[in-house]
């Protein structure tokens, strides 16, 4: 009942705000909208960095509150709006062409004339999303119906994200632009200045290395029991004693999540608010994870990855993979001690075979020129 309830008002709200379709769209208008308003941040910053010399509107529809030094030296063509306004509802149902990483409110009646592109904020095939998830509601199979509806056009990142995840998942059989994720294309450049970057922004030295510790949410936006939670001290010995240089370890929580739980800060830098996980990724050494897609993007810098999953069957029978968490190129660890083996163990030949055979594997568009494509595109609309 509450998810008939919830559809119909879907659809009135959505019909109400069809009023907005009086005022032309705007032909040389683009919004862009990261995780919902959250950040300045991903794939709609690396495509709109790349237009914002262009002679074009640029509209940013970010929460309020959230202030990067980016956000505060735009150019005067592009507008900064508060994701949650009247001005959002007036700038997203007249922009000609509007960019996100994520989902977009049902509600919100997207014209015929506009164009949706999603460049979604995770790649591989990992865990499970939308209608692939356990027990996906009525109210979900109408939710990714309506989005595949308003969508125009999806990134992908390799052949296998195509198939389970935009087509099972999403229900999205339209147009995809085969082109690799936006965000990672720094990811095939030279990395010595956003090394240097990073490691200014910690007052970290050059010599020590870092690892990054990147796990992603639970449901209810949860992290790891604290009793079950990586012993960082044991890690960076570990790694330490494996790769003979010091280490330093940094945290980098969901966007979904808060806090950082109870973690003693002593024990690491917390880089969750740091405005680029590309960035943080390019100067880390190492990385460690559970079920994050952020896998798949350390995968394509074959640096040393280790899954630390102390609740990998709790995980697996509550939400599950698309793919056997056994069949990724990484060594699995369900304890700190494990953990530890692991990564003394590591045979870094053996890894990098497992990782580009995982990216064949699962058909990898990623390259150097997707903000390029995904530039070129955009303005062959405009």
């Amino acid at each position: 009942m509450i998810d008939y309830f919830k559809i119909l008002r879907s659809k009135v709200v959505c019909t109400i705000l069809k009023i907005f379709w009086i005022i032309p769209v705007k032909k040389k208008q683009v919004l862009f909208m990261s995780y919902d308003g959250m950040t300045f941040s991903d794939s709609p910053m690396y495509i709109y960095r790349k237009m914002k010399d262009m002679e074009i509107r640029f509209i940013w529809a970010i929460k309020k509150g959230v202030i990067t030094d980016e956000l505060k030296l735009l150019p005067k063509n592009t507008k900064v709006i508060n994701r949650y306004s009247l001005a959002f509802l007036y700038y997203i149902l007249t922009s000609k062409v509007i960019v996100v990483n994520d989902t977009l409110n049902v509600y919100l009646p997207i014209r015929k004339n506009q164009v949706l592109i999603n460049t979604w904020h995770g790649g591989g095939a990992f865990k499970t999303v939308g209608m692939t998830e356990k027990n996906p509601s009525k109210y979900d199979e109408f939710f990714f119906k309506e989005q595949a509806k308003k969508t125009s056009i999806f990134i992908a990142c390799s052949e296998s994200f195509i198939r389970d995840v935009i087509h099972d998942s999403f229900l999205y059989y339209g147009e995809v632009l085969r082109t690799g994720i936006p965000r990672n294309a720094i990811l095939f450049q030279k990395h010595g200045n956003i090394k240097e970057k990073v490691h200014d922004y910690y007052s970290i030295s050059l010599e020590t290395k870092i690892v990054l510790y990147a796990p992603t949410f639970r449901k209810n936006n949860c992290f790891i029991v604290n009793e079950k939670q990586l012993d960082m001290s044991m890690c960076t010995k570990a790694l330490r004693r494996k790769f003979k240089n010091n280490f330093v370890l940094l945290y980098r929580a969901h966007h979904l999540l808060s806090y950082t739980e109870s973690k003693d800060t002593n024990g690491f830098l917390d880089a969750t608010d740091y405005p680029d996980m590309q960035e943080l990724l390019c100067a880390a050494d190492v990385l460690i994870s559970d079920y994050s897609s952020c896998l798949w993007d350390a995968t394509l810098l074959k640096i040393p990855v280790f899954l630390f999953v102390p609740d990998v069957d709790d995980y697996s029978d509550d939400r599950g993979f698309l793919l056997d968490i056994h069949e990724w190129p990484y060594s699995l660890a369900r304890t700190n001690e494990e953990l530890n083996d692991n990564i003394i163990a590591f045979d870094y030949e053996d890894y990098k075979q497992s990782a580009e055979n995982f990216l064949v594997k699962l058909g990898s568009y990623e390259s150097e020129n997707a903000v390029i494509k995904a530039v070129s595109f955009i303005n062959d609309l405009l």
